[in-house]
């Protein structure tokens, strides 16, 4: 249900959803972080996509919105060191790496 939520971007709803299910699982981690990126609250957001371990399964694709993150809130630095680990082959490899070229240019 609160999947339904967040794939109608109705992200409010789906963080409450998702909180009452269990905020500890991976799954609720990721989507949780995904729905403060999109309301805007990046340090929420961060702090849940950061709990997910390399094992998970959302693992790849947390290290891109964790670099997105910190690029919205001007931290280029953190944000270069999220988007330069996303190798060959992960999520949003090409997207990661214009951003960090375009991030060096700067």
């Amino acid at each position: 249900i609160a999947l339904n939520d967040y794939s109608k971007k109705a992200y409010q709803s789906a963080l409450a959803k998702l909180y009452d299910i269990s905020p500890s699982n991976d799954t609720n981690r990721f989507y949780s972080g995904l729905c403060h990126f999109s309301l805007g609250q990046l340090d929420q957001s961060i702090s849940s996509l950061e709990k997910l371990s390399p094992q998970s399964i959302f693992y790849e694709q947390s290290i891109w919105y964790l670099g997105l993150a910190w690029y919205a809130k001007d931290d280029e630095e953190l944000a270069l060191q999220y988007l330069q680990t996303i190798k060959s082959g992960q999520f949003n490899f090409r997207e990661a790496s214009d951003l960090v070229n375009t991030l060096r240019q700067k």
